[in-house]
């Protein structure tokens, strides 16, 4: 296993399956408002936050726009110019830490229900069988190959009897592209046609072993292609000779050395014509699916079939409707090819034509099959295919942490902070008001301007719970699953969890200076191991601002000073408690807020101001309001309401010796404090040739590659590691 070398920039909180009838952490509907009940306390809590990292506060409503769809934000600012901090933005810090450390019910669970899938591995592709599917029917077809796939355990491949390919390959993108003899023009998906093939024979130069060029695998070529099978001319290519080896020394191993050995086996077939488009870079050939009077072997379609094929076309066209939309933004087509980074590549058909989720007439398709019972088990769009999951993400959340349907399931959160029924009707307004937010230092020393456009900040990445190492858990109770598992076994299925609530640690141990001069660049420059991660790296000495990432005009300054108010009503003593908890952590404790939290911005400091703090319970409120006295009730011992939170989060879960040790409070504190040793945290990325040391940030961003890496299978397979538990968190390998 590589060594460890990075922190991944988020992580979960466990989110284990709760007790709903425990009578302070569990379910039950809020307690009425119409009275100041006796055991329940009602207060203001005097707050003061500090900002520790810079804080993005980006003014949306007055972006600027800039060339290649990019967006400069100003700091949103309030009407003496300084810093603007809406109190939806507390709240929302503040109910995410309180979910966490209550594990209350999520607020939020929508659009999950549906399964992900995930692309699955490269030789993946080779257990599929072209397939068409007409009248109900699924026709097989194997071309001049007579079995199907076959799972070799020693060489962790599929096998394709005779290594001989099953569609013959049709010339399209590099070259002279292979056109219709008797129109002219090029094939189109799903024609029907007569091909003149030719056998070819792969070599590869085995770089690793032999240092010599190896037989790989065979395929039919298409020499010609007409409508009317009268038009070939049937002329094959001169029969080839073996490859001479070159000196190993002079061959680079980033170059391909691939050589294609025409064969004396021609043939003339009938097929179809299966156009993906330009899908993934270095594509060369289409292909020609042939077969159906010779190797043909049919089966019915089924109503499984459909459904799961409904599924997965709509979970492609979901997870691409935005990159669809910008292309139709810029004035491009889905089916051109923009270059050679993934999304850029030409969309394959299904992702962009209409009624692609319904398997009508003329279907062409890849198919999986049971060799033994010839039985079809899934149908896929392409060869390399996305691959949904056995079991959804909801199905694997305990319906203790769903969302609440009602009053009576509501848990603390929803009672503290209040609840909207995600299924329907249903509301409540929750017994916290968080008054405004005001900023006490003067302007000039909150705000530090960069001018326009402003500083480029780094691309953050999109959320990807396909990515099932990070997302999935081994059990419910949030548990990282082990290293080594294959990506299907480390998929969603039943039986599994999800990780938890998804967090953002705060950067510990970031250099002296690391925020200072920020319009300077200097990505590529390790400090103390660590490098200047917020700001996108400058390409052949020109600015990257472009739709995938944004600039800000300014940011909030660390040490600046807010103030607020927090309104408390009717809360039990482990409801406030919790509240109190939160508010007052020991030093080097931070919560996140606001955006750009992954590359480490947004880190606050919480303090209880004791002197404007006023907390009573109902009976003192009641003796006061009884005797009309000119005094106040009791104030509360808030040391014994902590201590009643902390105690019924010990007993409730397991009994552990101390409160710190109940998992998902560990995991929230190491997300409050940060990791404590020297590594950096950053996006993954993969080691580029040459470089030795601490990776810099890769100015083409390429974080893709670092999963592609890790996934890889084979008897050169990469480590295929998971994400740690965040309470024992000790990084991730650079691969």
């Amino acid at each position: 296993m590589p060594e460890s070398a990075f922190h991944n920039p988020y992580n979960f909180v466990p989110a284990p399956p709760r007790q709903t009838d425990h009578p302070d952490l569990g379910d039950h509907a809020p307690i009425g408002q119409h009275v100041l009940h006796p055991d329940r306390y009602t207060g203001v809590i005097h707050v003061k936050l500090t900002v520790q990292t810079p804080l993005l506060l980006p003014d949306a409503a007055n972006a600027q726009d800039c060339p290649n769809d990019h967006k400069s934000f100003p700091v949103r600012v309030d009407a003496e110019g300084k810093p603007y901090l809406p109190t939806t933005s507390i709240k929302g810090m503040l109910r995410s830490a309180y979910e966490a450390v209550t594990n209350s019910r999520l607020a939020v669970f929508v659009g999950h229900e549906d399964r992900l899938a995930d692309r699955m591995p490269a030789g993946e592709g080779l257990s599929l069988v072209p397939a068409r599917i007409e009248n109900g029917i699924i026709s097989l077809l194997l071309g001049k190959t007579t079995s199907f796939p076959t799972w070799d355990s020693h060489t962790k491949r599929w096998e394709v009897p005779g290594k001989l390919l099953y569609a013959a390959w049709l010339p399209r993108y590099r070259g002279n592209p292979i056109k219709y003899l008797d129109t002219g023009r090029l094939p189109e998906h799903g024609d029907r046609a007569h091909c003149f093939l030719q056998k070819i024979q792969h070599w590869r130069f085995d770089f690793k072993k032999t240092k010599k060029y190896v037989k790989d695998f065979q395929f039919w070529r298409v020499i010609e292609i007409a409508k009317n099978p009268n038009h070939l001319t049937k002329v094959p290519l001169p029969v080839g000779k073996p490859p001479v080896d070159p000196d190993p020394k002079n061959v680079p191993r980033n170059q391909s050395k691939s050589y294609y050995q025409p064969l004396d086996d021609v043939i003339t077939e009938e097929g179809f014509v299966c156009i993906t488009n330009q899908n993934i870079k270095g594509k060369h050939d289409e292909r020609f699916f042939f077969g159906k009077d010779n190797t043909c072997i049919e089966k019915p379609l089924t109503q499984q079939h459909e459904r799961v094929w409904k599924e997965l076309i709509c979970n492609y066209q979901r997870i691409h409707k935005k990159d669809l939309e910008l292309r139709q933004i810029r004035g491009k087509q889905p089916w051109d090819y923009l270059g050679d980074e993934p999304g850029k590549t030409a969309w394959s058909r299904h992702i962009y034509i209409a009624n692609a989720e319904s398997l009508g007439q003329a279907t062409l398709c890849y198919a999986f099959v049971d060799s033994s019972t010839l039985e079809v088990l899934a149908l896929y769009p392409v060869m390399i295919s996305r691959r949904l999951f056995e079991s959804s993400p909801l199905s694997l959340l305990p319906e203790s942490l769903r969302p609440a349907t009602s009053l009576s399931q509501l848990s603390p959160a929803d009672r503290v902070f209040g609840w909207v029924n995600q299924q329907g009707h249903g509301s409540y307004k929750g017994n916290v008001r968080i008054g405004p937010v005001t900023c006490v230092t003067p302007a000039k020393q909150a705000i530090e301007n960069f001018g326009t456009p402003g500083l480029p900040l780094a691309i953050l990445g999109q959320p990807k719970p396909q990515q099932a190492r990070f997302y999935v858990a081994k059990t419910p109770n949030g548990e990282a699953q082990r290293d080594g598992l294959t990506k299907q076994d480390a998929g969603y299925s039943p039986g599994k969890g999800l990780r938890g609530r998804k967090v953002y640690p705060h950067h510990n141990g970031l250099p002296n200076g690391h925020w200072d001069d920020a319009m300077q660049d200097r990505t590529q420059q390790a400090a103390n191991g660590h490098f200047q991660e917020y700001r996108r790296p400058r390409l052949n000495g020109q600015e990257q601002r472009d739709n995938q990432n944004r600039s800000i005009q300014g940011w909030v300054r660390p040490g600046t000073v807010f103030t607020f108010d927090l309104h408390v009503t009717n809360l039990s003593k482990v409801e406030l408690g919790a509240l109190l908890w939160l508010l007052s952590l020991p030093d080097n404790y931070f919560h996140r807020l606001g955006g750009g939290k992954p590359l480490g911005f947004g880190s606050v400091r919480l303090e209880i101001d004791a002197d404007n703090t006023h907390l009573h319970d109902g009976h003192g409120w009641k003796e006061i309001y009884g005797t009309l006295d000119d005094t106040t009730p009791p104030e509360a011992n808030p040391d014994e309401i902590v201590r009643a939170f902390q105690e019924a989060v010990r007993t409730s879960y397991d009994s552990p010796a101390s409160f710190k040790e109940v998992r998902f409070i560990a995991a929230w504190l190491k997300m409050a404090t940060g990791h404590k040793d020297k590594l950096p945290t950053h996006y993954p990325r993969v080691r580029q040739e040459g470089q030795n040391g601490p990776v810099p940030p890769n100015p083409e961003g390429l974080a893709y590659e670092w999963f592609v890496a890790n996934d890889r299978t084979g008897q050169n397979g990469g480590p295929q590691v998971s994400l740690p538990d965040l309470e024992t968190d000790n990084g991730l390998p650079m691969l």
